[in-house]
């Protein structure tokens, strides 16, 4: 049947347009993703699919807004949930307005989708193919200095801010040479840390000069070459939950395409670490060296 929808968030009016009742999705279907994904990627990039999402429960509002996707009359959460069953369609609307002029919709989305499983599922598989160029983005607000990018789990890492650098990094070519490989610092850019300019002051005792190298900083975000110290997203995020199989990934597809006659190692996070073990095991890196270090306060799992 198609009717005319509105959303209450966005205030559209969409004519013609498909309802997609969640009391006539199988629950194994809902439970899977295996329908909602679909019809949202196809709301979001076919000009000829418009589809009003009618009676999700409540949690869903904060996800339909972020996304941009048209829904109406939101029911109850089929189980309760902390925060969200205590407010109303009304007020849960309202966060999401409050968050999206402060820049921090998508950190809601992130929480709100924590505290159900088909939520946080439904967020990365979008995320994931949804084509860079009909995700929504807040880099004009983080552009703004008043609105840090927050990596608070896995699901952060599919934000469009990152994807974005994703492929920046992927336009950095090294001409060969010492790649060397700094940690993460608070201070940024990276540039002026005391961190590194420690590093330095035992790099150069031992021969290295940073004028002759390629210098590269492991963080949460991923592979960041000295040439991005000043991206916006490098300046102003903040991220205390590393991904590392998501690393891995990123640093064979650097290391790859960016051949080094030796790589050293300067990173405090022993998994860091062990990433370029694992790239010098599959000969991806030719010959990889320990620089100095110091202890690390971060926890993870000792063998």
């Amino acid at each position: 049947m198609r009717d005319a929808g509105v959303s209450p968030g966005s205030r559209r009016v969409v004519r013609g347009a498909s309802n997609v009742r969640f009391s006539a999705i199988r629950d194994d279907w809902y439970k899977a993703n295996q329908l909602v994904p679909r019809l949202a990627r196809n709301a979001l990039t076919n000009p000829n699919s418009s589809f009003v999402f009618v009676g999700f429960p409540r949690q869903w509002i904060p996800i339909f807004e972020y996304y941009g996707l048209v829904w109406r009359d939101s029911s109850d959460p089929i189980e309760y949930m902390p925060l969200v069953s205590e407010l109303s369609e009304t007020k849960i609307l309202g966060h999401c307005i409050d968050a999206r002029e402060h820049g921090v919709l998508r950190t809601l989305v992130e929480s709100i989708s924590a505290l159900d499983p088909v939520l946080a599922d439904f967020v990365y598989i979008l995320d994931n193919s949804l084509p860079i160029k009909f995700a929504p983005s807040d880099t004009a607000l983080v552009a703004s200095g008043k609105h840090p990018i927050r990596l608070t789990g896995w699901q952060s890492y599919g934000r469009p801010e990152v994807r974005r650098l994703e492929l920046c990094v992927d336009k950095i070519t090294a001409l060969g040479g010492v790649g060397v490989v700094l940690p993460c610092s608070r201070q940024r850019p990276y540039g002026i840390s005391r961190t590194h300019r420690r590093i330095w002051l035992q790099l150069r005792e031992q021969g290295f000069e940073a004028g002759k190298t390629h210098q590269l900083v492991f963080t949460s975000l991923g592979i960041v070459p000295e040439e991005l110290w000043e991206h916006v997203v490098v300046s102003r995020y903040d991220g205390g939950v590393p991904d590392i199989y998501r690393l891995l990934r990123l640093a064979r597809r650097y290391f790859v395409r960016n051949q080094y006659a030796m790589v050293v190692d300067c990173l405090e996070f022993q998994p860091y670490s062990d990433v370029l073990s694992i790239l010098k095991r599959e000969r991806i890196i030719r010959k990889l060296i320990r620089g100095p270090v110091r202890a690390s306060r971060q926890f993870f799992i000792r063998s």
